[in-house]
């Protein structure tokens, strides 16, 4: 099932930030949040189709990327923990509030003092 990378900055983050995560965590099957801002959902929707929904959300000032992902990633100081969304625990049974753990990003070298 595709990934799609979901990033998005708020102008006032207090007005929507409740309702754009609800809408992202519901997105897909499963979700993790290595960002504040930064999601990745598994889903079986068009990227299209959940930009849509999320835009609705938005103000004039506020933007946002949906888009798909291909192969690996790298990351400093972020984590992957893959969380069930509801929309999943609704529809298999047995396994409400379960989570994937994965941690697929490289560590970063620690330079040694001179």
């Amino acid at each position: 099932m595709p990934v799609l990378l979901i990033a998005y900055d708020l102008a006032d983050e207090a007005a929507n930030a409740r309702a754009v995560t609800d809408t992202i965590v519901r997105s897909g099957i499963r979700w993790a949040r290595p960002l504040a801002s930064v999601w990745y959902v598994e889903t079986d929707r068009r990227a299209e189709d959940i930009e849509a929904e999320i835009s609705d959300l938005l103000g004039i000032d506020d933007g946002l990327l949906v888009q798909a992902t291909i192969g690996e990633a790298a990351a400093t100081n972020a984590m992957l923990r893959w969380t069930r969304s509801p929309r999943a625990e609704e529809t298999e049974e047995g396994n409400a509030g379960a989570q994937i753990l994965r941690w697929p990003f490289r560590s970063p070298k620690i330079a040694e003092a001179a």
